[in-house]
């Protein structure tokens, strides 16, 4: 678990838990799609970087530019420190809205972060799969190859110490506008 976060309230074991992360951006920016937003993708599932100023995807549609940050947490609930460093992102790059995304659940500070903000969203688990639909099975554990379920792991600390290194807050949101050229 990560160190200081909340434990879910109910954990799941269903396909969406079984769906790697970086597929979870991939069907999210399907789903995107599909309702009609052009799409850009990327967060590191797309681009196989180190770092992605704390955006997934941005959504365009008739003039407007939305952020979202998908979190594929299932064991501890996303915090309110994650809303905010969106909304400095979102603030600098000068974007109408932003979504933030868990497989999981939120803290209760992260829900009245975002209500502080009309122009921040936040999707659950539950909101999440009702979008996505039925999945198929992911195959279990154990069928697994080893080398797979190394890559997994060394992808899992990878990410772990990446988030202890990277700035959050202003620091973020300046890296990322720079990085987009959207801070003017």
């Amino acid at each position: 678990m990560r160190q200081g976060l909340k434990r879910v309230a109910h954990r799941r074991d269903d396909a969406l838990t079984g769906v790697r992360w970086d597929r979870l951006e991939h069907l999210l920016a399907a789903y995107y799609r599909d309702a009609g937003y052009q799409v850009t993708h990327v967060g590191t599932g797309a681009t196989a970087g180190r770092f992605d100023g704390g955006v997934d995807l941005e959504l365009r549609r008739e003039g407007r530019l939305l952020l979202v940050q998908v979190k594929h947490w299932n064991a501890c609930q996303v915090p309110h420190n994650d809303v905010h460093q969106l909304i400095g992102v979102m603030v600098n790059a000068k974007a109408d809205g932003a979504i933030v995304v868990t497989s999981g659940e939120f803290t209760r500070a992260a829900v009245e972060a975002a209500a502080r903000n009309d122009q921040v969203q936040l999707i659950d688990g539950d909101e999440l799969r009702a979008m996505l639909g039925p999945l198929p099975d992911a195959p279990p554990v154990a069928t697994r190859s080893d080398e797979t379920l190394a890559a997994q792991v060394g992808e899992h600390l990878l990410n772990a110490a990446l988030s202890r290194a990277m700035p959050v807050g202003r620091k973020a949101a300046k890296s990322y506008a720079e990085a987009t050229g959207t801070g003017r």
